[in-house]
């Protein structure tokens, strides 16, 4: 039976599909693997291993502007990030400490250490000039979960985020957040709740779990 180049091609991306390497880059040799990513456009996107940054086309996966760089030194372990606009990336670390960095040029830009004294697990960035970072606190027996928003271009806290407002007193921290505005973040736990509140004000909505 005579199977024609074009019929081989076409079998060829069905098996590319479906083992899923098509597409797929190496963007750095990393023992960590990456696991924090954002995109502030369709043509870039920043990841960290939790000691380096790296930044990428995502149509290409190819690196671009700083490549890869250690934005942190002297600080602990990257935990999140979130991209906020092209040359601007926040991350928060293991050691309670906020790195500001822009993503083009790899360089640092603002460091402000324990501006969490509890455990950060998240970070959401509204604005170029507003993030918020989801918590984890209290004793093995109570965790509560806790926000704190501040702004990345001088790592100073707001007025709500002063002294890390408990937002889930369900025995949970936060896992992750999503702020698409300003005044609007959404919170998810380790037990199935969300929590939607205003981060300059530390208030849940009416819904609150």
């Amino acid at each position: 039976m005579r199977v024609s180049v074009s019929a081989i091609g076409v079998i060829a991306g069905l098996c590319l599909a479906i083992t899923g390497t098509a597409g797929a880059a190496r963007l750095v040799r990393t023992q960590a693997g990456l696991f924090s990513v954002s995109c502030p456009s369709v043509r870039q996107c920043t990841s960290t291993d939790g000691f380096i940054e790296v930044t990428f086309n995502p149509r290409t996966g190819r690196r671009t502007g700083g490549g890869v760089r250690t934005v942190d030194p002297g600080g602990g372990s990257l935990i999140a990030l979130s991209c906020p606009t092209r040359d601007e990336c926040a991350a928060v670390d293991d050691s309670q400490g906020v790195v500001s960095f822009n993503p083009q040029t790899g360089r640092q830009t603002v460091r402000r250490g324990s501006i969490d004294p509890r455990a950060p697990q998240a970070l959401a960035c509204a604005s170029r000039s507003q993030c918020t970072i989801g918590d984890a606190g209290g004793s093995h027996d109570h965790l509560t979960g806790g926000e704190i928003t501040f702004d990345p271009r001088t790592g100073r806290r707001n007025t709500a985020g002063t002294q890390g407002d408990s937002i889930d007193n369900d025995n949970q921290g936060l896992n992750d957040l999503a702020c698409p505005t300003v005044i609007q973040c959404t919170a998810i736990d380790g037990i199935g709740n969300e929590l939607t509140f205003n981060p300059q004000t530390a208030r849940l909505n009416a819904a609150g779990m």
